[in-house]
């Protein structure tokens, strides 16, 4: 096998549009016009020649940022609606009714700390804070390199099978999340491969659109010069120091199911189905999608889904499919109460009740097996007694720190291998294939229950770090993608993210901060402290006390959480009776958990009631507190 470097990830969002923009920076990258915008993820897929076919999708243009975002001073002047019964749109578009765009999708991200760009405006973080290194003939004199993302990925991420007392579902859970919030938008080449590897001698120069990853001769894996890598789309043509390059989030920043409904009308439209249901297709599975956007081999088709990344993983599609399911259950259910009302009126009902029922899951059963109980309290993420209180000033788009660096510690978590119908499956044979939700959906579910994650710490399996989206052609190291991404995005250093949290800095690698077995790591990979990237820094760190996170992890995260809650209008906890719900309402979404719907659409006899412990004591499903739909009734 040729272990080259072909440029793929987890999934594309691909969408075919009208020329926008023209922008030409040297490579055959660089002409943005609008055509082909995709989340960085899939494009991997695609590109790697995993799925059975290299294909455009045609949907509307994905716009750039409008010259002009408006800021309404009163709630009078604003075009968003303000009475009767509210439901949120598809991108999120009005939530918030002075700023209608915060959390919308197709806008930029947000940063928590100024952006570092090698040029101050666009050109990616790659030069050292020290002097002491040889002049490389290519460079400025006396500006020392960054480490190789590859090389920091092999020296600092190596990987180590440990077991935790988490379930992979932990891991599922936050994939699930994660995919609601957050997809950054690329620009995907008109061939199946990348040409970014062409000139290595060039890869760090100027604000290019090709930014590939250099690989050591003595690789442990990889036998060809560099991986290749293509930036982020750039949300706006106007780029300075005063306006510095920003990045795209194509989904809505809100914690609202849109990776079941989609992030824009048009797919929450077609996942639609009559009478307020959604679409599903035989056996009660996904509807059919694309035939190009998975591994088809041993599967008779493809799914379709709120977000493209919905074959990733096996235990991502069976999320998928259980609330979809669950969504036909209760309008099933309203129906043959509520006979006035209409399909919409029933599927928006319904999809209020889905989002809120996340949300819950999220931050009252997920959120504390990952965040200290100081951090839950610090940053007001516990559930209240009727005391939320929107805050109309709080903007909750996703900040760049969380979507590429903080919130990929799951990416530790990920298995060796998932035990399938009692046999072992190695991971790289599940990415992107959805054969075993065909064959085997009721033993994923189990099995994501009851297998243990990898230890959260900074080792990470091989199968993601050389066997990531393997084939023929190629295969990617997933921790290397993630640090190049940060530099892509001109992330500051992790000391630099530690000042803004009011965190000690670390002035020696083997300062407290980091855990002993990685300070020589660190040491051995950076010339400089103030060197470490975001994502080795936080993985290295000690965990803080009552957390499986360090003391960074749980500033950005807490600070992250804390702004999708109290920065969203619909939250599920609001006392407005046009965005919210009943007392009685309330009353039953509290007595919902993952594990009882996880019983009811699968069709399950026992399980954990903490799903996220694999250990943790089994009871029957049958006594597990279901949603009481009564509340919803109109007599």
């Amino acid at each position: 096998m040729w272990r080259g470097g072909v440029f793929f990830g987890l999934v594309c969002l691909i969408f075919r549009a009208h020329g926008q923009l023209s922008v030409s920076l040297g490579t055959s990258y660089d002409t943005d016009d609008g055509t082909h915008i995709m989340s960085l993820t899939m494009c991997f897929a695609q590109l790697s020649g995993m799925n059975d076919n290299y294909t455009l999708r045609e949907v509307k243009p994905v716009r750039l940022e409008p010259v002009s975002k408006r800021r309404y001073t009163s709630v009078a002047a604003s075009p968003c609606p303000n009475s009767g019964r509210l439901f949120r749109t598809a991108d999120g578009f009005c939530n918030n009714i002075l700023r209608p765009s915060w959390g919308q999708s197709l806008e930029r991200f947000k940063r928590y700390v100024k952006a570092d760009y090698s040029d101050g405006k666009g050109a990616p973080r790659i030069y050292s804070r020290s002097k002491l290194c040889r002049k490389e003939p290519w460079l400025r004199p006396r500006r020392c390199l960054l480490p190789s993302a590859r090389t920091v990925s092999i020296n600092v991420h190596p990987p180590k099978k440990v077991t935790a007392e988490h379930s992979v579902m932990l891991m599922q859970w936050a994939q699930f999340v994660n995919n609601d919030l957050t997809a950054t938008a690329i620009q995907q080449p008109e061939e199946g491969v990348s040409p970014c590897c062409k000139n290595t001698k060039k890869i760090h120069r100027r604000n290019q659109g090709c930014f590939p990853i250099p690989i050591d001769p003595a690789d442990r894996f990889f036998k060809t010069e560099c991986l290749n890598f293509v930036r982020s789309r750039a949300i706006s043509t106007r780029i300075t120091r005063t306006n510095p390059r920003e990045q795209q989030n194509l989904l809505s920043s809100y914690l609202d199911a849109s990776n079941v409904y989609g992030s824009d009308q048009d797919t929450q439209d077609r996942l639609r189905g009559d009478n307020g249901r959604m679409r599903t297709s035989a056996r009660n599975l996904l509807p059919k999608g694309r035939d190009g956007d998975c591994i088809r081999k041993n599967a008779p088709f493809c799914f379709d889904a709120g977000d493209d990344r919905v074959h990733v993983f096996p235990g991502l599609t069976a999320l998928h499919t259980a609330f979809v399911r669950y969504h036909n259950y209760i309008v099933d259910d309203l129906k043959q109460h509520n006979t006035g009302w209409d399909g919409d009126r029933l599927f928006q009902e319904t999809r209020k009740i889905i989002s809120a029922i996340l949300q819950r899951i999220t931050y009252t059963e997920f959120l504390p097996e990952v965040l200290s109980d100081a951090t839950m309290n610090k940053y007001k993420l516990k559930e209240g007694n009727n005391n939320y209180q929107y805050n109309i000033s709080v903007n909750p788009s996703i900040a760049g720190g969380f979507a590429t660096a903080a919130f990929r510690f799951g990416h530790t978590y990920i298995p060796i291998l998932m035990v399938i119908d009692d046999k072992e499956v190695p991971s790289r044979e599940l990415f992107n294939n959805p054969q075993f939700i065909f064959t085997s959906l009721k033993s994923v579910v189990e099995n994501t229950l009851s297998d243990p994650a990898q230890l959260r710490d900074r080792s990470l399996s091989e199968e993601i770090t050389d066997h990531l989206f393997e084939t023929a052609m190629g295969s990617f190291d997933l921790v290397a993608f993630n640090i190049q991404r940060g530099r892509d995005h001109g992330l500051p250093s992790y000391n630099t993210f530690r000042k803004f949290c009011n965190l000690p800095e670390a002035t020696e690698f083997n300062s407290e901060q980091f855990d002993q077995t990685a300070q020589k790591a660190l040491e051995k990979t950076y010339r400089s402290v103030d060197d470490i990237d975001l994502f080795p820094g936080v993985m290295a760190e000690q965990n803080e006390k009552g957390s499986i996170l360090g003391p960074l992890f749980n500033c950005i995260l807490g600070q992250q959480f804390s702004d999708l809650k109290l920065g969203d209008s619909f939250w599920y906890e609001t006392t407005d009776s046009r965005r919210g719900f009943t007392r009685d309402q309330l009353k039953a979404i509290k007595q919902v958990s993952l594990s009882q719907i996880l019983c009811q659409v699968f069709d399950l006899n026992r399980i954990q009631k903490n799903p996220f412990r694999h250990k943790d004591k089994k009871v029957r499903c049958k006594k597990l507190t279901g949603l009481d739909l009564r509340p919803w009734y109109e007599h």
